[in-house]
């Protein structure tokens, strides 16, 4: 058994490359994962979201605490709630973070490939983000 103790995160990008507002990362530790599995446990401050993106293989995001918001181009955006599991297919261009009046805590889970993981993008516009959910929160 091994327990993960939460530590500072090793240094990652600058978070303005990523997202807008306040967002913490925590990477698991001394959990093995298979070979290109990438886990990031990812809180996000209300308001807070990420750039748009892309994941070559997809992604996975397991709502732990909050709620937030998440939308894939073209789509509305959609209300995440604790125990929701998002699935992202790949190559889908999305954005995901907290609601404006709530934090979100997630796991989120995604494959490498060709030793990439992700492809950042522009920022979500104020008016992209507060566009209405699809779902009642």
């Amino acid at each position: 058994m091994h327990c993960d103790r939460p530590n500072p995160p090793p240094p990652m990008r600058s978070l303005a490359d990523m997202g807008t507002g306040t967002i913490h990362f925590r990477l698991p530790r001394g959990v093995p994962l298979p070979v290109g599995l990438s886990c990031t446990i990812v809180s996000f401050e209300p308001s807070a979201r990420t750039h748009w993106h892309i994941h070559p293989l997809g992604q996975r995001l397991f709502v732990t605490a909050g709620c937030g918001w998440m939308q894939c181009e073209g789509e509305p955006i959609v209300a995440m709630h604790p125990g929701d599991m998002v699935c992202i297919a790949r190559n889908r261009k999305h954005w995901h973070g907290a609601s404006p009046w709530t934090s979100v805590r997630l796991i989120a889970l995604h494959k490498e490939h060709d030793s990439k993981c992700v492809d950042w993008l522009k920022p979500v516009t104020d008016e992209q983000y507060y566009a209405r959910p699809s779902l009642d929160i």
